[in-house]
């Protein structure tokens, strides 16, 4: 069932990568100012649409297990469902990184807004890591520290 949530969210991230062509296509018809290249303003969803697409092929190659259908329903433990929310954070974080990047790169853009977009591409990062890293503290912080340690259901 583990493998199957990978999966399943390996295809969201590359429906997500499909979603950002039209956005390239569109941008190739877009004058940008002087000094700037051509090819920098479909570059950004198409470096963001890149960091999607490697995260869903990664997560979508896994080698499926042999199945027992009479053993029922297994679901896997909650901290590999975190784990799976944190790969999606981090894929979140770096393709929100990849526009504020290449903007201070190649545009005259507020450097204040560009320092906010960093600090919530940061943000994204430092939760998935932290998600994907640590399970178990999230999920004793998600049940309580006051409560008793009893299962999620």
């Amino acid at each position: 069932m583990e493998i199957l949530l990978r999966r399943l969210l390996g295809v969201y991230f590359v429906v997500s990568a499909v979603a950002f062509l039209p956005a390239a296509f569109f941008y190739f018809g877009v004058e940008s100012t002087p000094g700037v290249p051509w090819w920098i303003l479909p570059a950004i969803p198409l470096a963001q649409g890149i960091v999607f697409a490697v995260a869903g092929f990664l997560l979508s190659r896994q080698p499926a297990p042999a199945v027992n259908l009479q053993s029922g329903i297994v679901f896997p433990p909650v901290e590999s469902l975190l784990q799976l929310l944190g790969v999606n954070f981090i894929v979140e974080g770096l393709s929100a990184a990849v526009r504020p990047a290449l903007n201070m790169l190649f545009f005259t853009e507020s450097w204040w807004a560009v320092v906010g977009n960093f600090a919530a591409a940061v943000v994204w990062l430092a939760a998935g890591w932290m998600i994907y890293r640590r399970p178990e503290n999230v999920l004793n912080g998600l049940r309580g520290a006051d409560r008793p340690s009893a299962p999620l259901k």
